[in-house]
């Protein structure tokens, strides 16, 4: 079977589209269940690298459930 596909033109630049779709405070705007998010803090303003955590909230089977994943692969303003 063929993968699916979908592709979206956004009237923005790549890293603002970017940093709006990596940022979990925002996660609830385009993702069900999600209360709540945030970037481990970067060292010295530093810019999130593999391995900065990912804290998520979400709403599973009625409760509120926090959820921590790792940056495997970044490549701003690409993946």
């Amino acid at each position: 079977m063929p993968p699916i596909v979908t592709t979206a033109e956004i009237d923005r630049p790549a890293a603002d589209v970017f940093a709006c779709a990596t940022d979990p405070a925002r996660f609830s705007q385009w993702q069900k269940g999600v209360e709540d998010g945030h970037m481990e803090a970067p060292a010295d303003g530093q810019v999130p690298t593999v391995g900065t955590k990912c804290m998520t909230t979400r709403r599973i089977g009625g409760a509120s459930r926090p959820v921590t994943s790792r940056l495997s692969h970044i490549d701003p303003p690409r993946t």
